[in-house]
């Protein structure tokens, strides 16, 4: 028998199991009394230890005040819930120290719950007026309803004073207190027995509003003061007291009564001070665990960027971001709440609902913002690639609206845009989204901020002309024409076109129509251009073309022939320079030991500007072609022609095309100083003879020149990029024949974005043969309108 008193009529999780399998609808009052009751059931079953029949706790606010009382009296606040005025007396007590440091509080639209509160009064000796006392109060006010008419009762227990209250203009109220609360106050007091709660416990009546007692105008029915004391006495309630409202003395006043009362009513009891504390600590964890609310939880959306709690309901949330512990004047939460730049480190929260205890202070730590993706399109096999991160997720968008969990996720190894690989140009426009917008999703933090990927530039259709077999186009620098004679469509395997005036299809038969595309690596494929042949009456051409270069390129300025405008003193600044518009220059001078000649060059021209007979065919541009034998102009001596008006025109339009082609970027209106390039030399240590070989440099749009007095040859070329974005993304290097004016590509590739010397390697075909112009070429990042290249360095040696 004594085993089964030691044990609970039933656990919390039996109860918990009961509520979730009860078909009953129950309120949250009906749930907190059950889990109250039993509880209190299962301390009454077991036997008081003697360990803490003599220990005594101290509460957390004796340790910060020296306060008069050895354990804070426990008031209970009880009255009609709508008119009798107990929350605004409450609020206007309770808050009085945070209004004087938080006076907004006051323009709050909704007041915070009134809680479980502890407050220090400065009351005064009920024996001498001038000296002073601090006592300890832990006020409550629970509600009193209908619906809490069960559960009230339970929070009664260790109660040192209980005040009533009623409103002196709303007789319902008095009623309120006379048959409601009175009646169940009496019954608790007789009822309650070993040592749950005090048996001299007293009462003061208060009547809100008295203000109206002296208003002549006011016609409504009051409750007289005689009723009021009759109640008291019947009752024996310790003393009654009539306040103005919202008068803050009148307000402190009532809980200066209470301290006397309570006092008093000690004094002429038989417990002993230590016992009440020993009760009241007891009481005071009891409910600490039963009624703390929960710490408050959140989730931050991670896409989103917000911050939400999760609530329950009854309970209020306030928060601050600024590090510092929320209290009611903190801001309230009403719902998600979007974090913007710059973002707060932590957050912190509380939660408070009526007649509970405060929370705990949450702490939660603000995840940091995901890296930017990083990503670039291949025009080759026609995808889009992204440098992936194994912890996190990218979502991706091809239509140009913005990204969400809901969007396709990227896999690798890409994303192609016709479902295949790709090596061949298209009939069509090609079917690539105007934009790729990414967002990145690392695990436990904030999504990135979305990044637009916009695809390279497109190359304009060629311009070309088929006439008496000879193809002709308007070639752009750094791009490779392709064609075919068979209708099929041109391929990165088709011949390629790599004469500047004209080539001869075929010398044997008729070609009808020719197919051109351009490829260049840092642009997808052109459209394909249909070229029909015309016909005309005099005799199919020999293999000789009458042509004169020099005649062709007098007097003109074209991309693969830069005009030159100024020497060294007119230098441009390339060292800290932006991608954009202008020509400037820069000179400096390179040594070089045991010097050589130049081998004779190829293509080398006669006086008359046309080709020797002795000359060989120009070197393939790229070790693909090596092996392909393209048919190759040889122009007939002797013969002069002067240029037409439809070939200046083409030659104009090659200019056009170039200038369509450059990616448009903001011109600084900034005076760039001039700078010496550095030139870093390698030297042959057979000879001491050293001479100086002088360098000029010129930066126009997003390419660079170099043009040597002195044929060199390249090892590399090392350019230092700033990173954080403003770099380039990708180069190409082409070495000018300025004799033959043919254009071969030495190196490509992609640039880092890192602070810092990377270096453009030139293909190892190349280091060997000798040069006197290099032209790099450099691609802009996605969605940047100017780049910057603090420095660049050529590594060559002079021959």
């Amino acid at each position: 028998m004594t085993q089964q008193k030691d044990l609970p009529y039933m656990t919390s999780q039996e109860l918990e199991d009961f509520i979730d399998s009860t078909d009953i609808e129950l309120s949250k009052e009906e749930i907190e009394y059950l889990y109250l009751r039993r509880r209190r059931l299962s301390l009454s079953m077991k036997k008081p230890s003697n360990a803490n029949a003599t220990k005594v706790e101290k509460h957390p606010i004796l340790s910060e005040y020296p306060c008069q009382n050895s354990y804070p009296y426990k008031v209970l606040i009880l009255g009609d819930e709508s008119y009798s005025g107990k929350i605004d007396i409450f609020q206007l007590f309770t808050l009085t120290d945070l209004i004087e440091s938080a006076p907004h509080i006051l323009d709050m639209k909704q007041l915070p719950p009134c809680d479980i509160q502890t407050k220090v009064l400065e009351a005064v000796d009920a024996k001498d007026s001038s000296i002073k006392k601090h006592y300890a109060l832990e006020l409550w006010l629970p509600q009193c309803t209908e619906e809490t008419t069960a559960l009230r009762p339970l929070y009664y227990p260790a109660t040192d004073i209980f005040i009533l209250i009623f409103s002196i203009k709303e007789p319902e109220t008095f009623n309120y207190l006379a048959k409601m609360i009175l009646p169940e106050l009496k019954k608790y007091i007789n009822e309650a027995t070993g040592g749950i709660s005090n048996a001299d416990t007293p009462i003061l009546l208060v009547g809100n509003h008295a203000e109206v007692r002296n208003d002549e105008t006011y016609e409504g029915q009051l409750v007289p003061s005689q009723e009021a004391f009759n109640l008291a006495q019947e009752n024996g309630i310790s003393k009654y007291i009539e306040i103005f409202s919202e008068n803050l003395f009148h307000i402190h006043e009532i809980f200066q009564q209470s301290v006397l009362v309570v006092d008093s009513a000690h004094a002429a009891s038989k417990t002993a001070e230590k016992e009440r504390a020993l009760n009241f600590y007891k009481e005071y964890q009891f409910f600490k665990s039963q009624l703390t609310v929960p710490a408050p939880d959140c989730n931050f959306s991670q896409l989103e960027k917000t911050f939400e709690l999760s609530t329950n309901p009854g309970v209020e949330y306030f928060f601050t971001t600024d590090g510092t512990d929320p209290t009611k004047a903190s801001k309230r939460y009403k719902g998600p709440i979007q974090l913007k730049k710059p973002c707060p480190k932590e957050i912190r929260a509380i939660a408070i609902a009526r007649c509970k205890y405060q929370s705990e202070v949450s702490i939660f730590k603000v995840p940091a913002q995901s890296s930017a993706p990083v990503g670039y399109f291949d025009p080759i096999t026609k995808g889009f690639h992204i440098q992936r991160k194994s912890d996190t997720v990218y979502f991706i968008t091809l239509d140009g609206s913005d990204p969400t969990t809901d969007s396709m996720v990227y896999k690798p190894p890409g994303i192609f845009f016709d479902n295949k690989r790709i090596n061949c140009a298209f009939e069509k426009t090609p079917n690539i989204p105007e934009v790729v917008k990414v967002i990145a999703i690392e695990e436990g933090k904030f999504g990135s901020r979305i990044v637009a990927f916009k695809p390279f530039n497109v190359l304009p259709t060629p311009s070309a002309t088929l006439k008496d077999n000879v193809l002709r186009i308007d070639t752009i620098p750094g791009v490779v024409y392709r064609y075919t004679i068979d209708g099929s469509t041109p391929t990165f395997d088709s011949a390629e076109f790599n004469h500047s005036e004209g080539v001869l299809i075929s010398s044997e038969r008729e070609i009808n129509n020719v197919k051109i595309a351009a490829f260049p690596k840092l642009f997808f494929p052109s459209a394909v251009k249909l070229v029909k042949n015309q016909k005309t009456r005099s005799p199919k051409p020999t293999k000789q073309i009458r042509m004169n270069r020099a005649t062709m390129r007098r007097n003109e300025s074209s991309p693969m022939r830069p005009s030159s405008n100024g020497a060294g003193s007119n230098g441009g600044n390339v060292s800290g320079m932006s991608g954009g518009g202008g020509s400037h220059y820069a000179s400096s001078t390179i040594s070089s030991a045991n010097r050589k000649r130049s081998p004779s060059k190829l293509n080398r021209q006669n006086s008359s500007g046309a080709l020797s007979s002795g000359s060989r065919s120009p070197r393939p541009s790229s070790p693909r072609m090596r092996n392909a034998v393209s048919p190759i102009v040889r122009p007939q001596r002797g013969l002069k022609s002067s240029i037409t008006q439809k070939e200046q025109q083409s030659l104009i339009n090659r200019k056009a095309l170039f200038q369509q082609m450059s990616p448009r970027v903001h011109e600084s209106p900034v005076q760039h100083k001039s700078h010496q390039f550095k030139v870093n030399t390698a030297f042959s240590t057979s000879s001491s003879n050293t001479t100086e070989s002088l360098v000029k440099c010129k930066a126009e749009g997003t390419n660079i020149e170099f043009k040597f007095e002195k044929p060199v040859l390249l090892s590399n070329v090392i350019v230092k990029t700033p990173g954080q974005g403003d770099g380039p993304s990708a180069y190409e290097c082409f070495s000018i024949d300025e004799d033959s004016a043919e254009i071969t590509t030495i190196a490509s590739g992609h640039l880092k974005d890192v602070y810092g010397e990377q270096v453009m390697e030139i293909d190892s075909t190349f280091t060997q043969i000798p040069c006197t112009k290099v032209l790099c070429v450099f691609q802009m990042q996605p969605g940047q309108t100017a780049f910057k290249i603090l420095d660049m360095k050529v590594d060559c040696k002079v021959v």
